[in-house]
């Protein structure tokens, strides 16, 4: 789900002299380099796509080891789709601002994941909206957008309860009450 904002007023980064390219390649290093700091974390891999339905995709795979089981999760992030307006009078129309939108994006995923590294939130908690599921039908979609798809159909109350954690087995030996009987064969 791609969001299309218009402001009325000034752009973020409105004033940025970064291309959208450079700020992909920034965002790159940056998960790459988030990976490589966070010891239960390692990269898989990611990739950049455009497509005409959705325009510019990213996506990223991490491993993630929890108490000694290592996860493998899927992430996804489309910038948003921003606009701003050119030219005066007649001449005047509304253009994409994709550098703009690249930078809102480097920002956001930056605070997220500084606030993984510091160990404020782990990161399936932090990034939880974007991670991607595989549906039973093939397709995958991201966890907000599921979720999105519940709220808009008002059907939130039909999830699922979360299952409960067990208890960690306690290592100490428990009594037991038991009477025995002496069997003769």
């Amino acid at each position: 789900m791609s969001i299309t904002v218009n402001f009325k007023k000034d752009l973020p980064y409105k004033g940025t002299k970064t291309d959208w390219r450079t700020t992909q390649g920034q965002i790159s290093l940056m998960i790459e380099n988030f990976a490589r700091s966070v010891d239960e974390i390692e990269l898989n891999g990611i990739a950049w796509a455009t497509n005409t339905r959705f325009g510019d995709v990213l996506q990223f795979e991490l491993n993630v080891t929890r108490e000694g089981v290592k996860k493998r999760l899927g992430f996804e992030f489309k910038p948003p789709d921003l606009f701003q307006y050119v030219g005066r009078g007649r001449d005047r129309k509304q253009v994409p601002a994709k550098d703009q939108a690249y930078r809102l994006l480097f920002w956001y995923l930056k605070d997220k994941l500084q606030a993984v590294r510091y160990g404020l939130i782990p990161i399936e908690r932090e990034l939880e909206a974007q991670i991607l599921v595989s549906l039973p039908d093939g397709s995958k979609a991201t966890l907000g957008d599921i979720i999105a798809g519940y709220i808009e159909n008002d059907a939130l109350n039909a999830l699922p309860a979360p299952a409960k954690k067990e208890d960690p087995p306690d290592d100490k030996p428990k009594e037991v009450n038991a009477e025995f009987k002496v069997v003769e064969e």
